[in-house]
């Protein structure tokens, strides 16, 4: 068989049977295949012929309007089914030059973590909004994200720091409704390229940095010898307590 990805993007490698998900490789050829769209739920037809990729097409309209919402709702299907998600390294920073034109850095590093919820909902509504999905870890709350094309807006954006709850963004951008799902789940909870939208820690860290850091440049200016020190260094993206964040300056006489 002739593997054409050239188009990939446009292609549905998945089909909706039975109200489950299969793979173009599982079901008969044609309509035998007896699969829906999971986007449109319009009929598919199963093309596995020998010049192209096997894949599905719409029986009675042009499904490639349907392969990016296939894949946003492979990548929602998979966060639902495995209720764990990888967050990577996160680093606050606050930078910026003096009155003397020296450069000053103040950063707080988050390790990287594997968390595994307790549950996880699909499109929940959120006060006015929904959420891709909404994700609950002991007493925390987080909503997920998935971008296939359009980020999460500035007007969404503000409504979830309305509501103070973390959202994290995974960009699938670089995926396909053609990619087998062992790539695409790896994708979702490992791999692809993810970062904080909001988090209110990050927000709080940031605030503490940004006064510091004034303070440490008056110091400066002063020619006072200054150190900062964190009051916590065991700050967690996600944990039972609220952990309040203060950065101290000792002056060093």
């Amino acid at each position: 068989m002739i593997i054409d990805k050239s188009n990939a993007k446009q292609k549905i490698g998945y089909g909706l049977k039975e109200g489950k998900i299969v793979h173009i490789s599982t079901v008969r050829r044609g309509l035998e295949c007896e699969c829906v769209c999971p986007s449109c739920e319009g009929k598919l037809i199963a093309k596995q012929g020998d010049s192209n990729v096997h894949h599905f097409a719409h029986h009675d309209a042009d499904g490639d309007r349907c392969s990016e919402s296939v894949l946003h709702k492979l990548c929602k299907k998979i966060l639902e089914d495995n209720k764990k998600l990888w967050v990577p390294e996160t680093k606050v920073e606050q930078s910026a030059d003096d009155v003397l034109g020296e450069n000053h850095t103040l950063s707080y590093i988050f390790k990287e973590r594997q968390f595994h919820f307790d549950r996880v909902f699909l499109e929940q509504s959120e006060g006015d909004f929904r959420p891709d999905i909404t994700a609950e870890y002991i007493k925390e709350k987080v909503f997920i994200e998935i971008k296939v094309t359009h980020a999460v807006s500035d007007d969404k954006l503000i409504k979830v720091q309305e509501l103070d709850v973390p959202m994290i963004e995974i960009d699938m951008s670089g995926y396909s409704a053609m990619d087998d799902i062992d790539k695409l789940t790896d994708a979702v909870l490992n791999q692809a390229p993810r970062t904080w939208v909001y988090h209110p820690k990050i927000q709080e860290i940031e605030i503490n940095l940004q006064a510091a850091k004034v303070s440490y440049y008056k110091a400066r200016c002063l020619k006072i010898p200054t150190i900062i020190i964190f009051s916590c260094l065991d700050i967690s993206l996600f944990s039972d307590t609220h952990t309040r964040i203060r950065v101290s300056l000792i002056t060093q006489y």
